[in-house]
């Protein structure tokens, strides 16, 4: 459905960007064309004997023509004066039906508040604003911390070696019922009181006046009018700033949220994905489970060809001082360091509340290499204070917030279980579930399925162990120096500098210069050495259409054993749900694609295009820059036909590559 808002200052005419706005629009899509067009006409406005202008019969000719019809009800015209009179807003309709279609006078203008519904034939009801459920939240400030470390300590039960699950859903348990418990939920009730009596008063004198006015016109009640409706709106910003300023006062400006709230200012609440999404194809919704369904069926469909990513297991045994073998020339084209190739072996001197015969794949581990060892508590702590706040929880409603409150006993279990799972190879499953927040994409038609990006909520603890399992990936691996998304330090501005600097120098400054022939017929055209092409792509669903095959390779050539089984293991069987308003879908397994709003979601993205962005830049003629999922491809040639050229077969040979590496 299309609707558009039309203003047409007096004195009004019809102009080409409108005649353009009404025939553009498809003719088979529902229409609704509102607008002040400041135009008379006895269709809408009873009062007045004089014949339509032909602006006004011009505004019809052309929307009886993309057929539209009026949904005003007549007799709604005012007259301010014994000369002047306004005119009511127009209301257009093409395939809808216009219910309950009412218009009043406001006290501050002489404008018209107009009210209606809109049905379509063969749709749900359109409410006239999308619907935004109220988020509850917890007052953490209101929470009792010393009672919830207290309520955690005491019931978090012996550590099981053997089972990681268990450890898991009792981490989570004790948490939810501490949680619920000491932390109240709810915002803060007794907030700043805006429509104080003194704006009630200021609102009834303006009605007073000007009911006053409307009874008996003249200059002086309408200057007493006027006054008083300045008045009143500058008692109602006053009001707005310091309600404004009061909570603001109250952010502190180390906090993600208040930053947060205040860019959240001055943008539209996203609405919900329920009341917009109606149909899909020619199937009609009509309840949030089969609207989450549908999400579900596009954003994860079967995977074609491909069997299930099996886990990661190790089959041989180690040996105290054998190094490992050095790094293959794939491994070194895809980044990894030479230098952590072999490395020195650490004994087992982590303290860990179990023994290695405890574990049937450590049995015969008698030495850890460096980037295998078992992670410290500083480390734990180092990515507790990374979390960011404000974020959504995963499945087991578990919240950053409460990190800087848990105890050194809840701390150290949680190191306990973070170091079995990377022992082990084992990944929770409450870290392999997620759930997925369809959320409209900006400038995108809501009405369209393939309009929403897929955010996954997972595990807050998972996403803890994420940062831990990157760090050790980022000494071993560097991400791709043309990749500026993703990384600390590069900006969006160093990819524009990138992609001028190789134009400048190719345009010939003297190319307009024309001097004439020494015939004296025609003027000289230089030669231009070189053009430029510039190529973008942009890659449709990036994230969610990775190879994990092809992805599984790439993380076998991750020196060392654990970091690349963990990575592995942890796209393994994962399944995804998607929530639209209260209402979840069915469960889908995920056999493609890495989780958005993962930690290390995007470090494997740019693992996975890494071969392409070195491919591209090995040829001196072109450059390729990416920026997240967006690539620029630069190429130089003597013309534009030699560059088009190159271009091409670049292209096919990337083409050719990829699908050698997939067809292994």
């Amino acid at each position: 459905m299309y609707i558009a808002s039309v203003y047409l200052p007096p004195p009004a005419v019809v102009t080409s960007t409108l005649h353009k706005l009404v025939t553009t629009v498809p003719a088979s899509s529902p229409f609704l064309l509102c607008g002040d067009f400041n135009l008379h006409h006895p269709l809408w406005a009873l009062k007045g004997d004089e014949a339509p202008s032909d602006t006004a019969q011009k505004l019809l000719d052309i929307t009886l023509d993309a057929n539209l019809s009026l949904a005003n009800e007549p007799g709604f015209t005012f007259a301010r004066g014994p000369t002047e009179r306004s005119c009511i807003d127009l209301t257009f309709q093409r395939f809808l039906t216009v219910e309950c279609w009412t218009a009043r006078v406001t006290i501050h203008s002489d404008h018209f508040l107009i009210k209606f519904s809109v049905r379509a034939s063969h749709r749900n009801e359109i409410p006239p604003a999308a619907p935004v459920r109220r988020r509850h939240f917890y007052s953490w400030k209101k929470c009792d911390w010393d009672s919830f470390r207290n309520k955690m300590d005491s019931q978090l039960p012996n550590f099981d070696p053997r089972n990681i699950h268990r450890n898991i859903k009792a981490f989570t348990d004790c948490y939810y019922t501490a949680l619920r418990r000491h932390c109240p939920r709810g915002m803060i009730k007794d907030g700043p009181i805006l429509w104080d009596r003194e704006i009630i008063e200021a609102e009834r004198y303006v009605e007073t006046l000007k009911s006053r006015y409307l009874n008996m016109p003249s200059s002086a009640q309408l200057a007493a009018l006027n006054e008083a409706k300045d008045k009143f709106m500058d008692t109602v910003r006053q009001r707005l700033n310091t309600t404004l300023r009061h909570r603001l006062g109250k952010l502190s400006p180390g906090e993600h949220l208040s930053w947060k709230y205040i860019s959240s200012r001055n943008r539209a609440t996203t609405p919900l994905a329920d009341s917009l999404l109606l149909s899909v194809g020619h199937k009609q919704l009509s309840t949030s489970r089969h609207i989450a369904n549908a999400f579900n069926r596009n954003f994860f469909p079967p995977s074609q060809g491909r069997s299930r990513l099996l886990r990661f297991t190790i089959r041989r045994s180690f040996k105290r001082g054998k190094e490992s073998s050095p790094l293959s020339s794939s491994a070194l084209s895809l980044g990894f360091s030479p230098h952590f190739s072999s490395l020195p072996s650490l004994g087992t001197h982590i303290g860990l509340p179990f023994d290695a015969a405890s574990f049937p794949t450590l049995s015969s581990l008698t030495a850890l290499s460096f980037l295998d060892a078992p992670f410290r508590l500083a480390e734990l702590l180092s990515a507790l204070r990374d979390t960011p706040c404000g974020k959504a929880p995963g499945l087991d409603e578990i919240y950053a917030e409460t990190f800087g409150h848990f105890s050194e006993k809840t701390v150290r279990y949680l190191l306990w279980c973070i170091n079995q799972s990377w022992l082990t190879g084992i990944i929770p499953v409450q870290w392999r579930r997620a759930t997925v927040i369809p959320l409209l994409k900006l400038g995108k038609r809501p009405d369209d399925i393939n309009s929403y990006r897929p955010i996954s909520l997972t595990s807050v603890i998972c996403k803890v162990a994420e940062r831990m399992v990157l760090r050790p990936l980022l000494w071993v691996w560097t991400p791709p120096a043309h990749q500026y998304a993703y990384r600390k330090m590069p900006m969006t501005t160093m990819p524009l500098a990138h992609l001028v600097d190789p134009v400048e120098p190719n345009r010939n400054p003297y190319f307009h210069v024309r001097p004439p022939k020494k015939s004296g017929i025609g003027d000289q055209v230089p030669y231009r050495p070189h053009r430029t092409l510039l190529v973008l792509i942009d890659f449709s669903q990036a994230f969610d259409s990775i190879d994990q095959h092809v992805l599984s390779k790439r993380l076998a050539l991750i020196p060392g054993v654990y970091c690349k089984r963990w990575l592995r293991n942890l796209l393994c069987d994962r399944f995804a749900r998607t929530r639209v308003g209260n209402r979840k879908s069915a469960q889908r397994p995920v056999l493609r694609g890495v989780p958005q709003g993962s930690v290390v979601g995007p470090y494997l993205f740019s693992l996975y295009v890494h071969p392409l962005l070195n491919l591209l830049n090995t040829d001196p003629e072109i450059s390729a820059d990416m920026y997240a999922d967006d690539l620029s491809i630069t190429i130089k040639g003597r013309s534009r036909e030699d560059a088009v050229l190159q271009a091409n077969f670049i292209w096919i040979n990337c083409i050719d590559g990829h699908q050698k590496m997939v067809s292994r």
